[in-house]
């Protein structure tokens, strides 16, 4: 596989493929558990956007056009079998731009979660203010380790692709486009501040297909804290993506 993608895991004979996006700050590791619990022929191959891990020396994209752009001619060669997109926080906002960029090509179904539904409009904080500001934005939101907040050089090797990631966010302006035609699954902590499930609930406009909303414990980073019940979640649901595969190809 490419820079742009890590297969987690191995499935023999995958019957479906599920792409990761991680969150602002995040990287592809954020998906490592996954391979194992959902591997009855589901192959998750995980996103690995440039400044982080591996590509830590790349500069982040700070814009959705291009980097949108970049990731449809990679992920092109892999979507010969059923696929869905998984997207937390900022990684929902980049799959829907691809999963519209896509078009007729695109994903039988979204999975969002940690992300405001695009029409909101609600607004990315410490985008644009000081590192200190985004260093309490950071804090505030939880998922990063004590250790790594109370150390200034670590902070400042995350911060500056944080900022990058947030960017993209901020900066995008929702087209608000007509519809997907793929199901549409959102996934919100109870407790997160930024994505409650009242404001993942407006995702439902962003389909003409079915849409539904799991509210689950936790805050912003529920996907880590509940995994096991997202895991169940995403495993049914591509159990369903890969039958109704089978029955389209007879």
């Amino acid at each position: 596989m490419s820079r742009w993608l890590r297969r987690l895991g191995t499935t023999a004979g995958p019957v479906s493929r599920l792409f990761c996006f991680h969150s602002a700050g995040g990287a592809a590791s954020a998906y490592q558990g996954w391979a194992e619990p959902l591997s009855d022929g589901v192959e998750v191959v995980a996103v690995q956007l440039p400044g982080r891990e591996n590509r830590f020396t790349e500069p982040p994209h700070d814009r959705m056009a291009p980097l949108v752009e970049e990731l449809t001619e990679v992920l092109e060669p892999l979507l010969d079998l059923p696929f869905a997109f998984f997207g937390h926080s900022m990684g929902a906002r980049v799959a829907f731009c691809l999963a519209h960029a896509l078009g007729d090509a695109g994903p039988g179904r979204l999975f969002v979660a940690g992300s405001p539904a695009p029409s909101l409009r609600v607004p990315v904080p410490a985008w644009n203010g000081s590192d200190a500001g985004l260093a309490r934005y950071l804090a505030d939101l939880g998922g990063t380790p004590p250790q790594v907040l109370a150390d200034p050089e670590l902070l400042s090797l995350l911060l500056p692709t944080l900022r990058a990631d947030l960017t993209v966010v901020a900066t995008w302006d929702h087209p608000d486009p007509a519809p997907l035609a793929c199901d549409l699954h959102a996934l919100s902590g109870r407790l997160d501040p930024y994505a409650p499930p009242a404001r993942m609930a407006a995702w439902a406009r962003e389909t003409s297909a079915t849409f539904t909303l799991d509210p689950l414990p936790g805050g912003h980073f529920f996907v880590r804290t509940e995994l096991s019940p997202v895991l169940d979640i995403v495993r049914r649901a591509m159990a369903n993506l890969a039958e109704r595969g089978a029955h389209a190809a007879r």
